[in-house]
């Protein structure tokens, strides 16, 4: 057997369900008839099967060798897990014992099982006698004590339940298997079901397919055994009636929770879109394309008060006008489900106190929108969606920086809330304004960025004035302007207005602020400084200044002070400030530098100065050979050249061994961004797990579910950070 696409029919009978060779598959596809290249069948590669179909007519592709072993045509391809045999026939052992290891060695019969895989790295697999890396894991079995539920079947089980018998709701899940086991093969396939490969009884859980170990859900499946275990126990002893019952529906917890934290969860009422940037909506916005509006639905309960707009949204239907989002489903107080694409007359659409209409997106709906991985409670935040042409959701620049996104291909989530009281949570804890600040440091984590700041900067300073027209045009886009227009700083030959008499019209009037400019200078003292860098705002008014990152953006103490990582190497800063002097001021580089608005100047530094010292872990390049860093040095040379200082810029070009060093301090980030913030991730999510039942309540305690008081006055103060 060369291939793992292979009929079950056509095994060969020396492999049985403890041979581990096929126990990997999950997924097997039955064959019709082989290939022949005589009659004009192609030979591809497993790609191509995705995307092309099998025909007779179909050409030999030239790109692959022809190869004469025996290939079949795809039939069908189904899940081995809806199979009863097929999961018996990839089990290799089964698994008795809760137990993972005893007296230092992995228990036989365990769920560390070493016929299902090795977790050493010098041990090999029992079934396939491969080691760790080579070994892609065995499948056992865990018989229950009881037929139990699945909860991926349970919709499945009632429309056939209801399509046998009317009588049969709300029974027990080993009543449930024996009416579902005397249903005849020529009624499986009446219900739509070929009973050579799926079966109704087979939804009911009659055994477990256990997966290798190295993976968390050993401990739930452990405790799964434990209960399967005290089941049979009780049984044997003969306990009463009530109690095997409730043991058999703990039992049952533990299995729905498994599949819970097993399969994955795909919500109804969201949409993944790559995301792009635009600075011409509200930070609390986001631009939501025409297509996931017409597609998601929001259930509104009809009330006296909405009944006539929920009306007009009925008559537009699935089909509305343009410019008008309509709605999809009528859902009526007794749970009845209307798709209106099908009631075509207009009493159909009569609506009643109490119903629900599925009533599609429109603007001003508040939505969740959150991108992967969630390291932090800003990392899904409330907006207000605005529905706008073209494909991709449309995100302001400020709010980029809690959720780690940048626009080179970023894919985001959009979640619609489907009650009352998720739109209450998103607008009064998680809408953007109230997420602006950090719990964990006290200070805001979005603020101006890019070219709004180049822009902020640009215009304050001294020498920048503003056409009537340029004027006229800002004013229009400030939304709180209150029609009233500055007197011009020159009146004669024309009117001009300097840029600070702008900025000062959307400073609040309560602003107090005195701080130096990044560009500031020690020898620059006093109030009036010559470089104008020194920013005074009092009483909302500016009086002097050039605004920057460090007063506007993302430094400590400014408006909208964030923490910014301080990047010290002063061979590299020296060099690179004699040659930032160079720069004349109309240069874009230093321009963005000096503004923060992009880059700094540690970059510019690197590009015309020199990179500078390189790091791993914190420390110089360490000896990698005997007594040297690379074969291009002497051992036990000391220098700064050997160990990963270097010495020229990116526009001169590195040297082998410079480039060498700069992509082992590249490398080092690369793994801190991918491994590190997986694995952080993962601690956050089990430590918060374990604290998901402490919250605050409403006097103030900081309580959990039992009661209990952990903290007498939230944070010893009662204050919150956000507020």
């Amino acid at each position: 057997m060369k291939f793992p696409f292979q009929s079950l029919a056509s095994l060969p009978d020396s492999i049985n369900r403890r041979d581990g060779r096929y126990s990997s598959f999950q997924v097997f596809t039955y064959a019709a008839e082989p290939l022949s290249p005589e009659r004009g069948d192609c030979l591809r590669s497993p790609t191509s099967f995705r995307s092309s179909s099998w025909n007779s007519s179909t050409a030999i592709d030239s790109r692959f060798a022809y190869s004469p072993a025996e290939v079949a045509k795809f039939a069908w391809v189904f899940s081995a897990d809806y199979c009863r045999p097929i999961a018996w026939q990839m089990s290799v052992v089964q698994i008795e014992h809760s137990q993972t290891s005893e007296r230092g060695k992995l228990k036989i019969g365990g769920l560390s099982n070493p016929q299902l895989s090795t977790i050493d790295r010098k041990m090999k697999c029992e079934t396939c006698t491969a080691y760790m890396a080579e070994c892609p894991g065995h499948f056992g079995h865990l018989e229950l004590a009881k037929p139990m539920f699945h909860i991926g079947f349970t919709k499945t089980v009632l429309t056939i339940l209801q399509c046998v018998c009317f009588n049969c709701s709300k029974i027990l899940a080993d009543e449930v298997h024996s009416v579902l086991k005397r249903i005849y093969d020529e009624h499986c396939l009446r219900l739509g079901l070929n009973p050579k490969f799926a079966r109704p009884d087979w939804t009911i859980l009659q055994e477990l397919l256990i997966p290798p170990p190295a993976d968390d859900l050993t401990h739930q499946l452990a405790m799964i055994v434990r209960h399967i275990d005290n089941l049979r126990r009780q049984e044997r002893n003969g306990s009463p009636e009530h109690i095997i019952s409730e043991s058999a529906q703990v039992l049952q917890f533990h299995l729905a929770t498994y599949f819970d934290n097993k399969l994955p969860g795909q919500p109804r009422a969201t949409h993944k879109s790559v995301v792009t940037p635009d600075p011409n909506i509200n930070i609390d916005e986001l631009g939501v394309p025409w297509s996931i509006a017409l597609n998601l639905t929001y259930p509104e309960t009809v009330t006296p008060y909405n009944i006539d707009r929920l009306r007009e949204l009925v008559e537009y239907g699935p089909h509305p006008p343009p410019g008008k989002t309509g709605c999809k489903y009528i859902v009526r107080d007794d749970g009845l489900r209307l798709d209106l694409r099908y009631l075509k007359k207009s009493c159909d659409h009569h609506l009643e106190l109490g119903y629900k209409v599925e009533r599609r997106l429109h603007d001003g709906d508040y939505v969740l929108f959150n991108r992967q991985p969630s390291l932090h409670k800003m990392s899904i935040m409330g907006h207000r969606i605005k529905i706008m042409p073209h494909s991709t959701f449309r995100l302001n620049l400020s709010v980029t920086s809690p959720n780690n996104a940048d626009f080179d291909g970023d894919e985001m989530n959009l979640h619609v809330p489907q009650s009352f009281e998720t739109r209450a949570d998103v607008l009064e804890l998680m809408m953007v304004p109230k997420c602006i600040v950090s719990l964990q440091s006290n200070k805001p984590v979005m603020g101006i960025l890019q070219d709004a700041l180049l822009g902020c900067c640009k215009i304050t300073k001294r020498d920048t004035f503003i056409e009537k027209d340029v004027f006229m045009n800002m004013l229009m886009w400030w939304e709180d302007f209150d029609g009233e227009i500055p007197r011009p700083a020159i009146l004669k030959p024309r009117p001009l207005w300097t840029g600070k008499e702008v900025f000062n019209l959307i400073i609040p009037k309560r602003i107090n602020l005195l701080r130096n400019s990044s560009w500031h200078r020690e020898s620059e003292r006093g109030f009036l400084t010559p470089g104008d860098t020194q920013v005074q705002v009092e009483k909302g008014e500016r009086l002097s200044g050039t605004l920057c990152k460090k007063t506007l953006g993302t430094s400590a103490w400014s408006l909208i002070h964030v923490l910014c990582i301080q990047v010290l190497n002063k061979a590299r800063e020296e060099d690179g400030n004699s040659g930032q002097r160079c720069l004349s001021g109309s240069n874009n580089l230093k321009a963005m530098g000096t503004a923060g608005s992009k880059g700094s100047f540690i970059n510019i530094s690197q590009m015309i100065g020199c990179v500078g010292q390189q790091n791993v872990e914190g420390k110089r390049i360490p000896f990698g050979f005997t007594g040297t860093t690379l074969p291009h040095f002497t051992k036990d040379n000391f220098g700064p050249e050997s160990h990963g200082f270097v010495e020229n810029w990116y526009l001169r070009g590195l040297t082998p061994q410079e480039f060498f060093f700069h992509a082992m301090g590249s490398r080092e980030g690369h793994i801190d961004t991918t491994v590190k913030t997986s694995e952080n991730g993962y601690i956050q999510r089990r430590l918060v797990q374990a604290v998901v039942d402490i919250m605050v309540k409403y006097e103030g305690t900081v309580r959990n579910s039992l009661g209990c008081v952990i903290q007498f006055l939230y944070g010893e103060d009662g204050m919150d950070a956000v507020q």
